[in-house]
């Protein structure tokens, strides 16, 4: 396995026209992974990306997310649950790490408009409630009052309501 940099897979991407699966990490010299998800998924929509990063801030999701991620996975699963959501992604899933799920469900929760969101990452509204719908396909919901219930029910907010 090598290391490239993201200009240089850009290039490398343009002579293929299958599907890849691409682990991202988010901390890179030249390019940051989220950029480099960004210039990917734009450039070539069927190639799936997966964050895998040490990074949990709630801001590096979503951006990773916005920039076009599949999934994002931190760095400590273990290699069963990596197999599992590289898998998972290929079948057309949103793979993320519990802890991932859990952050982006307290940001639901907390009663955040799509604006709000869309204001503190600089994307369109649209855009944020797209993914926050794909945040609801992993759940299994299909609105904020499911997603909010269900995460009471497995006690996943450190928020007080």
């Amino acid at each position: 396995m090598s290391v490239w940099k993201p200009t240089r897979l850009c290039r490398l991407l343009r002579w293929f026209e299958f599907q890849f699966l691409l682990l991202m990490d988010l901390n890179m010299p030249v390019m940051d992974g989220i950029e480099a998800t960004r210039r990917i998924s734009q450039a070539f929509p069927g190639i799936r990306v997966i964050v895998l990063t040490v990074f949990e801030e709630t801001e590096k999701i979503f951006e990773s997310i916005l920039a076009g991620a599949t999934g994002y996975l931190l760095k400590d699963a273990k290699p069963g649950q990596i197999a599992g959501a590289l898998e998972e992604a290929m079948e057309g899933g949103a793979p993320m790490s519990p802890v991932i799920a859990m952050k982006s469900l307290e940001l639901i929760a907390k009663g955040e408009t799509y604006q709000q969101m869309a204001d503190k990452i600089f994307v369109s509204p649209k855009t944020v409630r797209k993914h926050i719908e794909n945040i609801y396909r992993k759940m299994q919901v299909h609105n904020k009052v499911q997603a909010i219930r269900l995460g009471h029910k497995h006690k996943l907010f450190s928020i007080l309501f």
